[in-house]
C-alpha cells in the first residue's frame, strides 16, 4: 500500500529530513512544540483498581509499580509520543523484563525513530503489520511486529499509518520565508558591503586579468596588479 502527498518532498521516508528541518530551523514552530511538550509533562499519571477487591487493588499497584520501574520516566515516554506532531506518526516498541517476583514488567517503551523507516508492512486486506526499520550502524532492515509497538498518529488519514502531519500545511510558507530571507540578507549585503569592482587604465595582458579575478575572489593577497587599476570595472 502506497500513500502519496501532495507533494513528492513530503512523502515517506523522504519527508523526515524536511520536517525535522522545519522543527529544529523555525522559532515559531519550535516555540509551539514546546510548549505543547512542557503542558504534558505536567500531567499526573495515576492508576485506579478496576473494582473494589483486594485482587483488583493489587492489580492497579502492580501496573502502577511497572509504570514507576522503568528505565525512563513516563513523562520522557510522552516526550517521544509527541514526536508525531511534526512528522505525523510515532511508535514506541514495548520492552518487557522479569521483576524479582517472577512477574512480567516493562523495561521501558523504546522509541523508534521515524528517520529508520524502511518500509511498511501490510495484510491483504491493508491492516497494518508492523514497518522494517533500518538504523545505524548496520543499517540492515529489522522487522517491528504491529503487536510489539505502540503507534500513534497525530491526525486519522484513513488507516494511513503516517497520519497527517500538523507541519504538511505549513511547509510552503515555511519554504517561501525561508528562501525570502536568504535573499534579502544576500540583498542588504550587497547593498552595505558592496562588491570590489575592477577597471584597468590600459588594455591588461591574461596574467593581469588572473591576477585580479584571483583578487576578487579572495583566493589571492600576494600578488599585485601590474597594470594600474581603480576601484571600478568597465
Amino acid at each position: 500500500m502506497l500513500f502519496r502527498s501532495y507533494l513528492s518532498k513530503l512523502q515517506w521516508p523522504g519527508a523526515y529530513a524536511v520536517y525535522d528541518e522545519m522543527r529544529r530551523r523555525d522559532p515559531t514552530l519550535r516555540s509551539v512544540l514546546n510548549a505543547v511538550r512542557l503542558l504534558s509533562r505536567q500531567a499526573v499519571w495515576t492508576v485506579e483498581p478496576g473494582g473494589d477487591t483486594d485482587n483488583d487493588r493489587a492489580a492497579a499497584a502492580f501496573l502502577a509499580s511497572c509504570l514507576e520501574d522503568m528505565s525512563h520516566t513516563v513523562s520522557d515516554f510522552v516526550d517521544d509520543v509527541l514526536t508525531f506532531l511534526p512528522f505525523g506518526w510515532a511508535s514506541a516498541e514495548i520492552v518487557y523484563k522479569r521483576s524479582p517476583d517472577g512477574r512480567i514488567g516493562w523495561r521501558k517503551l523504546s522509541p523508534r525513530r521515524q528517520s529508520t523507516l524502511a518500509r511498511w508492512e501490510f495484510d491483504p486486506e491493508g491492516g497494518l503489520q508492523g514497518w522494517y526499520q533500518s538504523a545505524a550502524p548496520e543499517y540492515r532492515e529489522v522487522y517491528l511486529p504491529i503487536e510489539r509497538l505502540l503507534h500513534f498518529v497525530a491526525e486519522r488519514d484513513g488507516n494511513n499509518p503516517e497520519g497527517l502531519s500538523l507541519f504538511e500545511s505549513a511547509y510552503e510558507p515555511w519554504y517561501f520565508v525561508k528562501n525570502l530571507q536568504i535573499i534579502s540578507g544576500i540583498g542588504w549585503q550587497r547593498a552595505f558591503v558592496g562588491l570590489p569592482v575592477f577597471e584597468y587604465e590600459e588594455r591588461p595582458s591574461d596574467a593581469d586579468k588572473a591576477t585580479v579575478a584571483a583578487i576578487a575572489k579572495g583566493r589571492s593577497e600576494e600578488r599585485r596588479v601590474g597594470k594600474e587599476c581603480r576601484t571600478r570595472w568597465s
